[in-house]
């Protein structure tokens, strides 16, 4: 970087900035202190600064400069910035030039005592400054006429001052003038601003003092050179030692003009008010129109004054007091600067005249919307491509790390990801490594993830520092971890994620996020899989994590059991959906997840929830073992309302709709369901009219507590609609019930439907929400010659709790539906209805078509499937009336039968079979007494299958299976018995009674992987006649279970043992 300095008497030369006071240079919020040496300047009024940094990315954000003269000086120069010097930022400029601020007075507590006076302006914040001012007015150029007429006004922390008017001879030319103004009690003065009329000549002013003698303070204000910009108003804050400077802004003003009947012009003016200081009220003087305030013009500003913070509110107004002289303002929109990161809109859309609306010509606006924009000028080329190649330098801390490890990055950009990229985990300690890597069309590069891989103890990676520069576009990106990558024997894979340093973006925070993972409490629902899980947001992912040491529970992924872990990443922004995987290989090695929450932190009170409620197992379903689940909703666990409440049934709505989805004259409807029963449908008229959310009140009535809503579109007809309501939100005005809809997705986005409506549960703490089902619909059209049919058909699935309500039969796309002898299949999305009962149909006006059945399914892989059979025809026939208005029929349910509970098997999936080697794992209880229980028998097995059952296999002898602990050996079965439906355990005859202790026994297929097991934690007793056969079942994933049947058979089996040694006049 280099720097030239600008005085009375010349300049300094251009001077590079060598050697800091800091070991290295430029680091964010650093102050570096460089000497210059040069001759005498005098009056500094500007600095040059740049560097020659080439690359977005390379440059540097300054936020001032101060310059003094010499260690002992007196006398600070402040001259602010706070712009990037960026060739990929604000302006793209690498130099800046910068004028003076202000001087700042640095104290010295001996001269003040000698002088008896302070010479810097200190004054207590609470301590009243008032009565009269001493105004000592100095000139640029004392020959030279400058503005006479202007207006001083001082802002104080207590009030603003009433306009102190100066008129000035223009005959009387001279050096500096003097005068004094009474400005009233404003406290600690923070500010003065000149106003003037006209900008025809030069302010030719050069500083302004500002002295209180009965105070003791005085205040200089430097005008130079700032003085010759030709703007109506200039701001001169004040500069306090100790404190940071303020900073001069250009707030960019546009003001849009909705109607106006007059052409005069109108005089205007507008007051800003932020957090730190209210601008005062400007006069807009000069617009980017030739002519100001034309009805539907859009009229751009200029105003300079000190930063005031975040807006909080604006006022405007004008001083025609006529009818009819007004204006109808629609909004205006500021921003902080050309490049500033945000706009605010303030809305008004009313007349400012005194016969229009309220009357009043002036209004008190509050910001409505805050936009974040871009920072950066458009480039006048054509852009460069961007290069997916980047330069990549590691700086390795000097702890030594471990070397038998594998090491990833990850790279996120606004485009995508990498995949996980592997890198050669170099460990010289201290030292420096460079790696060229692809990371392809991923956009702007805003994280990276390192990720480690190790199975030894205490494995470890320390990164000190990381460089990243494109080869082509020569953006440049400094990253400084705070933590290092550490595997553990428990945790053998570690993840640190780095947000990218740009000018442009604020850095994303890192998070902890605290994942609840509730395993199904079905039978075989646990597993003992490794479980992987990805948080997906707004600004990418966490990348697959290991799920290995849960919070909650010694074992993770239990049956009925509640898995707590953290996972560190950076932020991650809103939440949409979770990515779950594990590796259990092979039919009943699945695992069933019944939901997953996370919240951002151990105090979050807001849970998302993402349902799953489904297998991953080889052997039903999709056959996948990784799944996607999309975001329900979220709720507020420190808000619980009493249910039992009384209603009014009156509801406060906000609607968020996508702008661009929305038009006007679309016509939505909203139905509420309560547990009483339903409202009546409302339609809303001016929903996304607007880019504000709709806000209005709804009354249901008396339905009792809401339990879902549906949204539906009425103009079905349109084949290129794309479902725009982002969010509903209700809150019940007497009871304060608040409940929120998550509508900006399909919780089954692989649904091949146009969706016209969408429903979804209410969602309140401590309260499990309805699932959201999505119903399988087959429809099988007759083989009739006139069967194919053109208009639209609909169907109302009815259950034990309640309807889907009435739903459009239509696909996306150019597939032709309900043709002869064809099944036509279609999802619907609903709320949970219960065991369905009836189903209704309509079809529109048309020609007559001829319906078979209907098969309805909970959802594609459900184990049962429900039949509604007709085979008639719908609408006239042959010499009826074929173009029938409306036909309505209601169907109830024909039949209920088993259904297919998984996708046809792929070629690299063994399918299942019983036949072949079993490796057996056994526990037996630490009940059993091994040393009591010696004997000669033999365990058996016998497979029972829905095709037959197999002959006893032994598991060897007594004494070498029934062992304290885990004990597992192999056997080989030689014949298929089909659907494996229970396991008998029993022994060979013996001389002795043979007993096990039985804990838990599993059995897995060496070849296709099947598995199963069951926990027995009983005993099995053998008699010298008898084997005290044993029957378990065979529970496998989604397939409908007949619990108790095997207890009930050993029964009767101990029956029949105890009458062949009774009497037979006493059998039972």
């Amino acid at each position: 970087m280099y720097i030239t300095l600008y005085g009375a008497n010349g300049d300094s030369g251009q001077q590079w900035l060598k050697v800091s006071d800091n070991e290295e240079k430029f680091l964010r919020n650093q102050i570096d202190t460089f000497t210059i040496t040069c001759q005498p300047l005098e009056n500094l009024y500007k600095v040059v600064i740049g560097h020659n940094g080439i690359g977005h990315g390379a440059g540097v954000f300054i936020d001032k400069v101060i310059v003094s003269l010499g260690s002992f000086a007196l006398q600070e120069y402040i001259f602010p910035c706070g712009h990037w010097l960026d060739d990929g930022q604000e302006d793209r400029k690498t130099e800046r030039e910068l004028l003076l601020l202000g001087i700042c007075e640095i104290r010295d507590e001996e001269m003040e005592s000698e002088l008896e006076m302070p010479m810097s302006p200190v004054v207590d914040s609470d301590t009243q400054q008032a009565g009269e001012w001493m105004f000592t007015v100095k000139t640029l150029f004392p020959d030279k006429v400058g503005t006479r007429d202007f207006t001083i006004i001082a802002h104080g922390l207590s009030a603003v001052s009433t306009p102190v008017v100066i008129q000035l001879d223009p005959d009387d030319l001279g050096p500096e003038y003097e005068f004094k103004a009474d400005m009233g009690n404003l406290g600690d003065i923070q500010k003065i601003v000149l106003e003037r009329d006209s900008t025809d000549i030069d302010w030719n002013l050069h500083s302004i003092v500002m002295a209180d003698n009965g105070k003791r303070c005085e205040y200089k204000f430097i005008l130079y050179p700032r003085s010759d910009n030709g703007n109506h108003y200039l701001d001169l804050p004040v500069i306090r030692q100790l404190a940071d400077p303020p900073f001069l802004t250009t707030y960019i003003l546009e003001v849009n003009t909705l109607d106006r009947e007059c052409e005069d012009d109108l005089p205007m003016y507008i007051n800003l008010c932020g957090e730190v200081s209210e601008m005062g009220r400007r006069w807009l003087h000069r617009s980017d129109h030739e002519k100001k305030f034309i009805k539907g013009q859009v009229d751009r500003f200029e105003l300079e004054t000190v930063s005031l913070g975040p807006l909080r509110k604006c006022i405007v107004g004008h001083k025609n007091e006529n009818e009819g002289e007004g204006i109808q303002l629609g909004k205006i929109v500021l921003r902080e600067g050309p490049f500033g990161p945000y706009q605010v809109t303030f809305f008004c859309e009313q007349w400012l005249d005194i016969g229009r609306d309220d009357r009043l010509i002036e209004k008190e606006l509050k910001p409505t919307v805050e936009e974040m924009l871009t920072m950066v000028e458009p480039l006048v080329d054509e852009p460069k491509k961007v290069d997916g190649d980047w330069n990549i330098w590691l700086k390795l801390d000097e702890k030594q790390g471990c070397k038998d490890v594998r090491l990833f990055i990850t790279a996120y950009g606004a485009n995508g990801n990498t995949a996980d990229l592997p890198m050669n985990p170099l460990m010289l300690h201290g030292a420096t490594y460079q790696y060229l890597l692809s990371f392809g069309d991923i956009g702007d590069l805003f994280k990276l993830r390192f990720t480690l891989m190790s199975n030894n103890e205490d494995a470890a990676w320390f990164i000190n520092k990381i460089k990243l520069k494109n080869v082509t576009t020569q953006e440049e990106l400094l990253m400084y971890p705070v933590d290092s990558l550490k595997c553990t024997t428990l945790c053998p894979v570690s993840y640190l994620e780095m947000p990218s340093i740009k000018p442009d973006v604020i850095p994303l925070q890192a998070f902890e996020y605290i994942v609840q993972v509730f395993t199904g409490d079905i039978e075989s629902a646990g597993t003992s899989s490794n479980v992987w899980l990805m948080l997906h947001g707004e600004y990418g992912d966490t990348g697959m994590r290991l799920l290995k040491q849960s919070n909650t529970n010694i074992v993770p992924f239990r049956k009925g059991q509640v898995d707590e872990f953290f996972i560190n990443s950076l932020d991650l922004g809103k939440l949409d959906h979770v990515t779950l995987k594990h590796d259990g290989k092979g039919r009943g090695a699945g695992w069933y997840i019944q939901k997953v929450v996370v919240k951002y932190a151990l105090n979050d009170t807001v849970e998302r929830i993402f349902p799953v409620y489904r297998w991953l197992d080889e052997g039903i379903s999709d056959r996948k073992l990784e799944i996607k689940c999309p975001l329900l909703g979220d709720v507020d666990t420190s808000e619980i309302v009493d249910a039992m409440a009384d209603s009014d049934g009156v509801w406060q709505c906000t609607i968020v709709t996508d702008p661009k989805g929305c038009h006007i004259g679309d016509r939505w409807n909203i139905e509420a369901y309560g547990e009483q029963e339903i409202s009546s449908v409302i339609t809303l008229d001016h929903l996304g009219e607007t880019d504000l959310p709709t806000q209005c009140q709804l009354t249901f009535g008396n339905i009792g507590r809401i339990y879902k809503i549906r949204m539906t579109y009425e103009n079905e007809d349109d084949m290129h609609f794309k479902w725009p309501i982002r969010n509903v939100k209700l809150q019940d005005v007497s009871t304060m019930d608040l409940l929120n809809f998550d509508f900006s997705h399909s919780l089954h986005p692989d649904n091949n439907n146009m969706e016209f409506c969408r429903e979804l549960p209410a969602i309140r703490a401590g309260e499990e929400p309805r699932r959201v089902m999505n119903y399988w619909v087959c429809v099988h059209t007759g083989n009739h010659q006139e069967t194919p049919v053109d208009p639209n058909v609909y169907v109302t699935l009815c259950g034990a709790h309640g309807d889907t309500g009435q739903r459009l039969l239509c696909r996306i796309g150019h597939h032709v539906i309900f043709q002869r002898n064809q099944m036509d299949i279609f999802a619907i999305e609903a709320v949970d209805i219960g065991e369905i009962e009836v189903l209704k149909i309509r079809k529109n006006p048309g020609g007559p078509w001829h319906l078979k059945e209907i098969i309805l399914k909970e959802d594609q892989y459900s184990p049962i499937e429900y039949l509604f059979h007709l085979d008639d025809w719908l609408g006239g026939h042959d010499g009826e009336d074929r173009w029938a208005e409306v036909v309505d029929v209601e169907l109830h349910r024909t039949a209920i039968r088993p259904g297919d509970i998984a996708t046809p098997a792929t070629d690299d999936l063994k399918l299942f079979s019983t036949e072949g080697e079993w490796e057996v794992s056994t526990v037996t209880s630490p009940e059993h007494n091994v040393v009591g229980n010696m004997t000669d028998a033999q365990v058996l097995l016998v497979f029972v299958g829905d095709k037959g059952e197999t002959a006893p296999i032994s598991l060897g002898l007594h004494q070498a299976v029934v062992q304290l602990g885990e004990s597992q050996s192999k056997i080989f079965v030689n014949k298929d018995v089909g659907e494996l439906q229970k396991l008998r355990i029993g022994f060979t005859e013996s001389s002795t009674s043979p007993c096990w202790c039985l804990q838990s026994i599993k059995l897995q297929h060496l070849e296709n992987k099947a598995q199963f097991a069951y926990t027995l934690n009983g005993w099995l007793k053998g008699y010298p006649r008898n084997p005290g056969w044993r029957e378990i079942p065979v529970y496998w994933p989604g397939t409908i279970q007949h619990g108790g049947k095997s207890l009930h058979f050993t029964q009767i089996l101990l029956q029949i043992e105890r009458h062949s040694r009774t009497p037979v006049h006493q059998t039972s």
